[in-house]
């Protein structure tokens, strides 16, 4: 019983990055996430639930990078939560929303992105979606910030 829900609950959250992201079919959100879904993220307006918060970022993240493709690396599942290790490609096609104060227009560059995204599975459904994103490399791939180089490192 216990490996059943594991694996009902891995199978939930591989919609959520196969179908939802990856095909860009942001109605998946509708089936997979629960009423009161959260999604633990600083960049997320705060009171914000459900299925209308998850299509708001994808819709976000498709319009920043439409070409967006994650890369599962592992998947481990412990009871109701589920984490995945990723990796993803893109372009930076359309501006993003960063914070509440912070936008940064399209670049045009190739980006790849390493996070770890972990799911609360409760009846069936993403309770709980806490992501990690290195933000600083992602940054750095785009130019809004940039390294001090120690000329006599070389």
């Amino acid at each position: 019983e216990e490996a059943m829900s594991a694996e009902a609950n891995k199978a939930v959250v591989e919609r959520l990055i196969f179908e939802f992201f990856n095909e860009k079919k942001l109605a998946v959100a509708d089936e997979i996430c629960a009423p009161d879904c959260a999604i633990h993220d600083p960049r997320c307006p705060e009171g914000m639930f459900g299925p209308m918060l998850v299509k708001a970022l994808g819709a976000m993240y498709q319009k920043g990078f439409p070409d967006l493709e994650y890369v599962v690396q592992d998947t481990i599942c412990e009871g109701e939560k589920v984490v995945v290790r990723w990796k993803a490609n893109c372009t930076h096609q359309g501006e993003l929303q960063m914070s509440e104060t912070l936008i940064l227009p399209a670049t045009g560059k190739a980006l790849k992105i390493n996070g770890i995204t972990i799911c609360r599975v409760a009846d069936g459904k993403i309770a709980d979606i806490w992501q990690q994103i290195d933000m600083l490399d992602v940054y750095l791939q785009v130019g809004a910030v940039s390294m001090a180089v120690d000329p006599g490192a070389r």
